[in-house]
C-alpha cells in the first residue's frame, strides 16, 4: 500500500492529538521526524543487504590517475558494493564488495588482463592503472532524499513544477537532485528522470496516463523504501515525536519492535544473487 506524504503526516498528527490548533497548517515539524524515521529504516537494511537499495553511476576513464566521484545528488558513497566493466561486455566481472577506505579490484576485460587495485579517497577514486576508452560502471547505495508534497504547478505529459514552497518539507535547488526518486499524484506514480532546478521541473519517464491540474492537483514524493514499510515510517515518526514530548510510547515501541525484527529477519535470509551478482539492469 501507498502511503502518501500527506497520509503520513494525517497518521502522526492522529497519533500525537496535533491535528488541530496550531499543527494544522505548516508540516515541516513532521516532515522533519519523517525523514528521520525513513534514514533509520534505510539504515536498517543498508546494514543487511545494501544491494536492495543500489543504484549506479557510470565511469569514463580518461587516462587521468584519480577521478572526482559528484556530490550534487545524494550518493552515499560509505559502502560501494561493486564496480562493473562495461567496455567489453554486457556481463558484470568478479568483484569484490568493500567499505569506506577499503581496496577495491576488478578483473579482466579491457581494463588489464590481471586484479588491478583501486582506492576511494575522501570523494575521489584513484586508479594506478591509467587507462582510458574505458567505462566502469560503479554500484553503490543511495540514502534517501528528504521528501515534500504540495500543489502542482504547469504540468505537461511528461514533467511537473513543483511549487516553490511546497506545502510540506522544502524544495532543493541542484539539478538532478530527484533524479531517480517516485513522484505520487493523482493515484499514478512515475519516476523523475530528471529535475531542473532552477525551474522546478521534474521530468517523469513514463508519460501521465492523465495530466495532473495545474494549481489543483497534489504531489509527493514517494520514499525509495519498499511500499510495504512506507507504514513503518510514520510509526517511526510517531515514536520519535512522542518521545521528544514524553509522551507513553509503550504501544508504539513494541509495534516498531516487531517490525523490525520482521525486516531483519527477511533480510538474513541467504540470497543467491549477493552484491557480486547483481546482474545487469536497463534504466
Amino acid at each position: 500500500m501507498i502511503y502518501s506524504v500527506q497520509n503520513m503526516v494525517k497518521m502522526i498528527r492522529w497519533e500525537t492529538n496535533h491535528d488541530e490548533g496550531e499543527f494544522s497548517g505548516s508540516a515541516d515539524l513532521e516532515m522533519m521526524f519523517i525523514d528521520q524515521a525513513q534514514d533509520t529504516i534505510f539504515d536498517i537494511i543498508a546494514d543487511y543487504r545494501p544491494e536492495i537499495l543500489s543504484t549506479y553511476f557510470d565511469l569514463t576513464l580518461t587516462g587521468v590517475s584519480q577521478y572526482y566521484i559528484p556530490d550534487y545528488i545524494p550518493f552515499d558513497y560509505e559502502q560501494i558494493l561493486m564496480i562493473e566493466d562495461r567496455t567489453s561486455t554486457d556481463s558484470p566481472t568478479n568483484t569484490v564488495t568493500t567499505s569506506w577506505f577499503d581496496r577495491l579490484a576488478y578483473f579482466d576485460g579491457t581494463i588489464s588482463t590481471s586484479q588491478i587495485p583501486f582506492s576511494v579517497r575522501d570523494q575521489y577514486i584513484e586508479i594506478p592503472y591509467k587507462t582510458d576508452n574505458a567505462t566502469l560502471r560503479v554500484w553503490y547505495t543511495r540514502r534517501p532524499v528528504p521528501l515534500h508534497y504540495g500543489t502542482v504547478g504547469t504540468t505537461g505529459n511528461t514533467s511537473v513544477i513543483f511549487p516553490a514552497t511546497p506545502t510540506g518539507g522544502h524544495l532543493r535547488v541542484q539539478d538532478d537532485y530527484y533524479n531517480g526518486m517516485n513522484i505520487y499524484s493523482g493515484e499514478q506514480v512515475r519516476t523523475i528522470s530528471d529535475y531542473v532546478a532552477s525551474t522546478r521541473t521534474a521530468t517523469i519517464s513514463v508519460a501521465w496516463a492523465t495530466n495532473p491540474t495545474a494549481n489543483t492537483s497534489t504531489y509527493s514524493l514517494l520514499s525509495p523504501l519498499p511500499e510495504r514499510l512506507h507504514a513503518l515510517i510514520a510509526q517511526v515518526a510517531i515514536r520519535l515525536i512522542k518521545v521528544g514530548q514524553d509522551d507513553d510510547d509503550t504501544a508504539v515501541a513494541r509495534l516498531i519492535i516487531d517490525e523490525t525484527d520482521k525486516i531483519i529477519k527477511r533480510l538474513r535470509r541467504p540470497v543467491k544473487n549477493g552484491p557480486n551478482l547483481i546482474r545487469k539492469v536497463e534504466r
